[in-house]
């Protein structure tokens, strides 16, 4: 049981990283610790385990593990390989002995990572598969990933790099300002940016590789600031007069106040962010799967209407139980409507037309607009059961049309049952809207 993502249909993501916590729920499985306590908790610990060893071989500049570090990751998003680059190009111009770190470095390990990245994807999709070209295909040649949205180019330069860095950035710049040796990573820095920013779609956590480098030069800013107060002390302890012991008057501790600012700013958000902001997309998750396990979840089981990938879904129930969600893969044809623009555009329309279908078809999560002969939208008329317009740029909906001309409105199938448990997060403007289908139901 469980439900597979359009992304591994479109053969986008590579198997290689999910086989690793294959292995993992293996060994839970074998020795009767799958719950879905352990199930939610122990993929976290061991990609914190990956994360350290990464950290640590990157402080150490041990360059063979890095490097089976940076493949491993080029496998799991290839967009990752950006950052890297200019890395690979300045160690091969920076080396003394260029032909061993091309021969006997990176082509073995680059070819051996990719190769097995192949075999492993071909095997599991049944066909020979290069995951890194799909990927790149469909969301840069493709423009696939702007269905979830669209920034501009400058977005990571004006929003995105000064939000996730905020107080850091200023010591920053500073540090970038005072180490004219040591610029070439802030180049790196404005490199990943600069590719990044060439793709529509943006998002923070696109961008998080290249923080641990601005915290580097943090740490360069605050110790020159410190190294100047320093010197201001001795310069202004040299001009005292100690025949008259007058040993002047401080000025408090500036450091302090700048280290203390940044920890006052950057330690509270940090905690927010983690463990409060929309944690409650988890933290209903144990509620669930307790339902689940009690045998209190009947008829076509849990619905959630969340937004888009709020839930982890089976992973976290790991009860065999029926599950539906509002479905946000790319639709056919692109920049039309997908099912949870439909719900939140007219929630209870949505549920009615549903009828409490809880258990899909394949396809049945596309349910595209209906359109008029001259490709425009028709108005929202409930009981006809059409669906209003969703803007563009251009500010129309491009038409998707059936030989009829019209798509008629989504129905269940029959026999279908209601769902017994109904998510929705916190949003009581929703909750008022569908709360005549809970009625009803």
């Amino acid at each position: 049981y469980g439900h597979l993502t359009w992304e591994w249909k479109k053969a986008i993501r590579s198997y290689t990283h999910p086989l690793i916590f294959a292995g993992l729920y293996k060994l839970l499985a074998l020795t009767g610790l799958d719950n879905p306590l352990t199930l939610s908790l122990a993929p976290r610990v061991l990609q914190g385990i990956f994360a350290a060893f990464g950290d640590l071989f990157l402080y150490r500049l041990t360059l063979g593990i890095l490097m089976v570090h940076i493949f491993l990751r080029v496998q799991i998003r290839p967009t990752s390989l950006a950052l890297w680059i200019p890395v690979g190009v300045a160690e091969l111009l920076a080396g003394q002995n260029r032909p061993s770190f091309v021969f006997l470095e990176a082509l073995p390990i680059g070819l051996a990572s990719l190769g097995l990245m192949t075999a492993i994807d071909s095997l599991f999709y049944g066909r020979l598969v290069f995951v890194p070209w799909n990927f790149i295909k469909f969301n840069v040649l493709e423009g696939g990933a702007s269905h979830y949205g669209s920034h501009p180019w400058h977005w990571y330069f004006t929003q995105g790099y000064p939000v996730i860095t905020f107080t850091l950035l200023p010591v920053a710049a500073l540090g970038v300002a005072c180490a004219p040796r040591r610029r070439h990573l802030a180049g790196l820095i404005l490199w990943a940016l600069a590719v990044y920013s060439v793709i529509p779609h943006k998002e923070f956590r696109f961008i998080l590789p290249v923080l641990p480098l601005t915290m580097l030069y943090a740490g360069v800013g605050l110790a020159h600031f410190q190294g100047k107060l320093a010197q201001k002390e001795a310069e202004d302890s040299a001009r005292e007069e100690p025949l008259t012991g007058n040993v002047g008057r401080r000025r408090g501790p500036p450091f302090l106040w700048v280290a203390g600012g940044i920890l006052l700013t950057q330690v509270p958000l940090a905690l927010y962010l983690s463990m409060v902001h929309q944690r409650g997309t988890v933290a209903v998750m144990p509620l669930l799967a307790q339902e689940a396990a009690s045998g209190r979840v009947r008829g076509g089981g849990m619905m959630f209407l969340t937004p888009c990938h709020s839930t982890p879904y089976t992973s976290h129930i790991h009860q065999r139980v029926p599950l539906d969600f509002l479905d946000c893969s790319p639709p056919t044809p692109p920049a039309t409507w997908d099912e949870s623009d439909h719900f939140f555009h007219e929630p209870l329309h949505f549920l009615r037309s549903k009828q409490g279908a809880v258990i899909p078809d394949e396809d049945s999560h596309t349910m595209p607009p209906s359109t008029t002969e001259d490709g425009t939208e028709p108005p929202s008329t409930t009981e006809a059961g059409t669906e209003p317009p969703s803007t563009t740029e251009a500010g129309t909906e491009p038409p998707s049309t059936t030989e009829a001309g019209t798509e008629p409105p989504f129905t269940a199938e029959a026999g279908t049952m209601p769902p017994s448990h109904i998510i929705i997060f916190d949003d009581a403007e929703l909750l008022r809207q569908v709360q005549p289908f809970l009625d009803e139901q």
